[in-house]
C-alpha cells in the first residue's frame, strides 16, 4: 500500500487501514514495503499482520524494505499529524519493522503512537524512529507501549536493535519487552540517541547479542541524548551491559540525565566485553544522576573483569556525575567498579551500598586497585 502527500488524513478524520471480519488481513509484499506514506498524516493503522519474503538467521535476505515506514522530507520544518499504530504483527522485512523518520531539519511527524505492536524476525530495529542529522526534534510526542521487539538479527554489515527512539523531543517507552536482538553484529535493546525530554520506564530487555567487542546492551541514552530518564527498568543476562550512558562531543554530549530505580541482573555475559558493567558510562557525559538502582553481576563463567560499574572516557563537568544511593552486588570475584579516566574528570560516589558475597571487594581507579 502506497500513499503520498495528496492521500493525508486529518486528526478529525484519518486514513483508516485495518481488518474487517474476526481476524487479522495479512499483507504479504514479498521484498517490498508492505505500507509505505510518503510526506502525509493523518492516519490510523490497527489489527493487522505484515509479512515479508524472510529473514535467515546469518542476516541473508532478498528484501532491503521495512514493514511499515513513514517518512517526511517536505521543506520549511513541517510537522505531519498522527501516525498511530495498533495492534500490529510485522515480521521478515529485511530493514525495520516498523519506522518513522523526518529528513529536512526538523520536518516530521507529531503525535506518533505506537502500541500493542510485536516485530520481530526482521534484519534491523523492530520499531525505531529518527530526524535529520543532529536534530532532536523531529518527531513530537512519541508514544511507544506494550509492544514486543525480538529476534531481529542484523548481518556482519547491519546492526539489530529492539525499539530505537531518535530524533524525538517529547518520549515515552513504556511496559515494552526486547530481546535477543543482534546475534549477527551488535545490538541496543531499548535506547534513544539525538533525543530530548525522553522517558523510559517499566521495561524489560534481556538476551540482546553482540558479535563483537561492544553491543548487547539492555537499555541505553546515547550520543546526543539530554533531559531524559531510565527508571523501572528490569535488564538481565544482555551480552554487554545493563545501562549504558554515552556521549560524543558538541550536540552528541549526553547531558542531564538520570537513571534510577532499575535493576540489572548478570549482564555482561559475552566474554568479548569484559569491560562491559551492569551501568557503563562513557566519553562526554556531564550532569549525570544515577540512584536507587540494583546491579547485580556474577562473573562466573564469563569473565570477573565485567564490573558492576564501569565508567570511562572524558567527563565533563565532573561535580555533577553523581552514582548514590545504590545496591551494588557482585559474586564469584567480579570488580565492583572500574574506571578510566583518560581526560579530566572524578565521578562521585555517596551512600551507595557494596557487597562483594564473601570475595574482595575490588575497586580498579585509573590502573590503581583498591579493596
Amino acid at each position: 500500500l502506497n500513499f503520498e502527500a495528496e492521500d493525508s488524513g486529518t486528526v478529525l478524520d484519518p486514513i483508516v487501514i485495518t481488518s474487517s471480519g474476526a481476524e487479522r488481513a495479512t499483507l504479504a509484499p514479498g521484498d517490498g514495503i508492505g505500507i509505505r506514506v510518503y510526506n502525509a498524516g493523518g492516519f490510523v493503522i490497527r489489527n493487522l499482520r505484515l509479512v515479508g519474503s524472510g529473514v535467515a538467521e546469518d542476516g541473508t535476505t532478498t528484501s532491503t524494505r521495512p514493514g511499515i515506514s513513514f517518512f517526511a522530507d517536505s521543506p520549511g520544518s513541517i510537522k505531519y499529524p498522527l501516525v498511530h499504530l495498533d495492534q500490529l504483527e510485522v515480521t521478515g522485512f529485511g530493514n525495520r519493522g516498523v519506522v518513522v523518520g523526518g529528513f529536512n531539519a526538523s520536518t516530521g511527524y507529531d503525535d506518533v503512537r505506537i502500541t500493542n505492536v510485536v516485530a520481530h524476525g526482521n534484519l534491523r530495529s523492530g520499531i525505531e524512529t529518527y530526524g535529520f542529522t543532529d536534530v532532536s526534534n523531529a518527531l513530537t510526542s512519541v508514544y511507544v507501549g506494550h509492544c514486543r521487539s525480538f529476534h531481529n538479527v542484523g548481518s556482519p554489515a547491519q546492526e539489530a536493535h529492539g525499539i530505537v527512539l531518535g530524533g524525538v523531543d517529547g518520549g515515552v517507552v513504556e511496559r515494552c519487552l526486547a530481546y535477543d536482538n543482534g546475534q549477527n553484529n551488535r545490538s541496543l535493546g531499548i535506547w534513544a540517541y539525538t533525543s530530548t525530554n525522553v522517558t523510559i520506564q517499566f521495561n524489560e530487555s534481556h538476551s540482546n547479542k553482540t558479535a563483537g567487542e561492544t553491543g548487547g546492551v539492555g537499555f541505553a541514552l546515547d550520543q546526543g541524548v539530554t533531559n531524559s530518564v531510565m527508571q523501572y527498568n528490569y535488564s538481565h543476562d544482555n551480552d554487554g551491559a545493563g545501562y549504558l550512558l554515552f556521549g560524543g562531543f558538541g550536540t552528541q554530549a549526553n547531558a542531564n540525565n538520570a537513571v534510577r530505580y532499575n535493576i540489572s541482573e548478570n549482564d555482561g555475559r559475552n566474554p568479548l566485553t569484559p569491560a562491559a558493567g551492569g551501568i557503563e558510562i562513557g566519553s562526554v557525559v556531564r550532569d549525570l544522576n544515577v540512584y536507587g538502582n540494583t546491579i547485580f553481576m556474577d562473573g562466573s563463567g564469563v569473565s570477573i573483569d565485567t564490573p558492576a560499574v564501569y565508567i570511562f572516557g572524558g567527563i565533563l563537568d565532573p561535580t555533577r556525575v553523581l552514582l548514590a544511593n545504590n545496591l551494588f552486588v557482585t559474586a564469584s570475584g567480579s570488580r565492583m567498579i572500574r574506571v578510566e579516566l583518560f581526560f579530566t574528570g572524578i565521578v562521585t560516589f555517596a551512600g551507595n551500598n557494596y557487597w562483594p558475597s564473601g570475595s574482595t571487594l575490588v575497586i580498579d581507579y585509573n590502573e590503581t586497585t583498591y579493596n
